[in-house]
């Protein structure tokens, strides 16, 4: 996550090692690592965002009627707005240690092979347009028959 998010934060715009799945120096890939790999992508991305601020969302006005030592939480202002910048993980296990126990004690990893699974199972691809699924079939021919004269 950190060699992520640091190359993120110096501007690269393709970071290959250590995500999407790819594992031993690319010799190993795993749908479970895929998936945790874009959670972390997700993560460095909500963090390349930012904070939005504006005079709403600073809410000057309410950190003074509340005041030191006051209770934030309870507030209208920050019951509709405070999930416009938390982001929270799918994978990623915030529950206390009890709880989680009781669910099984899966870390992530588990968990994760669990929801690829479940991809794997269930997703149903959209079929292509025609056009490009004929364009498609055209390009793999070509190359086909360009192979064929190179190898023979």
């Amino acid at each position: 996550m950190m060699s992520n998010l640091l190359c993120a934060l110096a501007g690269v715009d393709v970071i290959h090692d250590g995500v999407y799945g790819i594992l031993e120096s690319g010799m190993t890939a795993n749908y479970g690592q895929l998936l945790i790999s874009h959670e972390i992508v997700e993560m460095t991305s909500r963090v390349l965002k930012g904070i939005h601020l504006d005079e709403d969302s600073l809410a000057e006005e309410l950190i003074g009627k509340v005041g030191p030592g006051g209770d934030f939480l309870t507030q209208r202002h920050t019951q509709q707005n405070f999930r416009k910048e938390h982001w929270i993980p799918t994978l990623t296990d915030r529950t206390p240690r009890s709880e989680w126990e009781r669910l099984g004690s899966k870390n992530v990893l588990i968990r994760a092979e669990e929801r690829a699974k479940e991809i794997l199972r269930t997703h149903m691809p959209e079929p292509l347009d025609s056009k490009v699924q004929k364009e498609l079939e055209d390009f793999v021919t070509k190359r086909e028959k360009e192979l064929v004269k190179v190898v023979y």
